[in-house]
């Protein structure tokens, strides 16, 4: 996986059009196991999602890129739907949400 030297370059090089975020999930560096036991999701993202999450809640992730966000919030509600305008992210976003339960992924 990625160091910190890493992601801070790559998000640069992103945010300076030089890289694409798909290219850089392309590359497998960023699985969801990586994301989901990186400390900053420990001790932001997930404490937040279960903070403001009921099982009942219906929680749409709008631009879902891979799905990794949105398998995340499956955990926490009863149904996250996920979608994206790129075809490409929404395939890798219904690989790992069939590897690991959750909500579901559309297109556009």
């Amino acid at each position: 996986m990625p160091s910190i030297e890493e992601n801070n370059k790559n998000f640069a090089d992103i945010l300076e059009n030089k890289k694409s975020a798909l290219s850089i999930v392309k590359e497998g560096r960023y699985d969801y196991n990586y994301v989901a036991n990186n400390p900053s999701t420990q001790r932001y993202l997930l404490p937040f999602l279960k903070s403001n999450i009921k099982p009942t809640d219906k929680v749409l992730d709008y631009g879902c890129g891979s799905g990794i966000t949105t398998r995340m919030i499956s955990e926490f509600s009863s149904q996250s739907i996920g979608t994206d305008i790129s075809p490409e992210f929404i395939s890798k976003a219904n690989k790992l949400l069939q590897a690991g339960g959750g909500g579901g992924i559309r297109d556009k």
